[in-house]
């Protein structure tokens, strides 16, 4: 167990980390030093009142700290149908919500697969059937179910803004909605694609996060070209990838109305040197 803190202070002083980190939670909060003539508590803690604008984060998977590896997630080109493969990922809402940014960090395994070679880029969200989402994108094969909201848009859409993953190349995207996706309080599935060609651009996968939030993350390759399942399968299942982690990076931000509160309360960690 441990506290994620954000330090605003900077490394000025020495002895003060720099970003966010973490603290081990089950500590002694009372601890002292003495600095002679006086004694003083090593931490200080306080609680801020927080009032949120339009960017609150509403659910945040950030990415693995080992983001060495991404995870095949593509519509490929006509002659690879078989090979495509997607990934779907749940969130939960507790209060009713409006989105209107979603980020996902990506990543390829060469620098011609950069996401502004990509002929479209998918968006969707599904509904929640028994675990897994109620439906799958088509890719040509023929596909199953409605997503609750899609957008298709072009890497050049206004909306989309590329930025560099951790090797380097164009394959995080932003995509800031003109029109936000109002989502009643509930469990959904996240699904995020680009449709590219493999054989001129190579491939584009998705990174895990080290959070465990609900259900596994879900694969499916309805064509079995990778020869993985053909129905929703736990990325952990052994038929898949069969990852140590459950969940994949992606991040919702909006706004919350009604119910209790989706965002803990904020401390502030206050270093003595």
């Amino acid at each position: 167990h441990y506290w994620i803190i954000l330090n605003s202070w900077g490394t000025s002083g020495g002895g003060r980390p720099n970003g966010l980190f973490r603290m081990a939670m089950h500590m002694n909060y009372d601890c002292t030093y003495f600095d002679d003539p006086d004694t003083y508590y090593s931490l200080y803690w306080q609680t801020l009142d927080v009032s949120f604008g339009e960017d609150n984060v509403l659910w945040d998977q950030p990415g693995s700290i080992d983001n060495t590896i991404a995870n095949a997630n593509q519509d490929f080109e006509t002659t690879l149908n078989d090979d495509d493969i997607w990934i779907a990922d749940d969130f939960t809402s507790t209060r009713d919500w409006e989105i209107n940014k979603i980020f996902i960090p990506g990543d390829t395994w060469n620098e011609e697969c950069q996401l502004a070679s990509a002929d479209y880029l998918n968006f969707q969200i599904w509904n929640n059937s028994s675990g897994m989402p109620a439906g799958y994108p088509d890719g040509g094969l023929g596909g199953s179910g409605s997503p609750v909201w899609s957008l298709r848009v072009t890497p050049s859409d206004p909306q989309i803004a590329l930025s560099e993953g951790v090797n380097g190349y164009d394959t995080n995207v932003t995509l800031n909605l003109t029109t936000p996706v109002n989502l009643q309080a509930g469990k959904y599935w996240f699904v995020f694609y680009p449709e590219l060609n493999f054989a001129t651009y190579g491939q584009y996968g998705r990174h895990v996060s080290c959070t465990a939030n609900g259900y596994d993350a879900q694969v499916i390759n309805p064509g079995a070209g990778f020869g993985f399942p053909t129905s929703w399968t736990s990325v952990q299942d052994v038929s898949t990838w069969g990852l140590s982690e459950q969940d994949f990076a992606f991040r919702l931000d909006g706004t919350a109305t009604g119910g209790a509160s989706v965002v803990p309360a904020l401390f502030l960690l206050l270093l003595n040197d």
